[in-house]
């Protein structure tokens, strides 16, 4: 690619929308630097020493496996929004802009229940409030 082309994709504006995502989970969509910023920030380690880079390592599948394997990483991906309305309101946000990045004009996200529970407020609509920002 030349570098006018690659300016011109990187430009979420310029990035031809026309890509659709029917089924996408956010608890497995969330940017790695969010999942370790979100861990750090409230002590939970999913590694031994906690840094980014043994994350990077336990998150990255080195060969096809078993779908219990990929999922043994997911399960413990949750830890770090639930419960926390403003996490998970952030981490949607994100992938709003992801999507949008990817030439994503549509997409579907499935979210599990028990990640807003033990929430303050009755019935958790963080995502809905991160599509809806205004900056979206």
């Amino acid at each position: 690619m030349n570098g006018q082309l690659t300016r011109k994709l990187l430009d979420t504006n310029k990035v031809p929308k026309s890509r659709v995502e029917l089924h996408l989970h956010l608890g497995g969509s969330v940017r790695l630097s969010t999942v370790w910023e979100l861990c750090h920030k409230k002590g939970i380690k999913l590694t031994p020493n906690g840094t980014f880079n043994e994350l990077m390592e336990y998150c990255v599948i080195k060969k096809p496996g078993k779908l219990a394997d990929f999922l043994s990483i997911l399960q413990h991906y949750g830890k770090f929004i639930v419960g926390d309305p403003d996490a998970l309101e952030r981490c949607a946000y994100e992938l709003c802009e992801d999507e949008a990045k990817e030439g994503v004009f549509y997409f579907e996200l499935r979210t599990s229940p028990h990640l807003g529970s033990n929430t303050v407020k009755k019935g958790n609509n963080s995502p809905i409030v991160a599509a809806n920002h205004p900056d979206a």
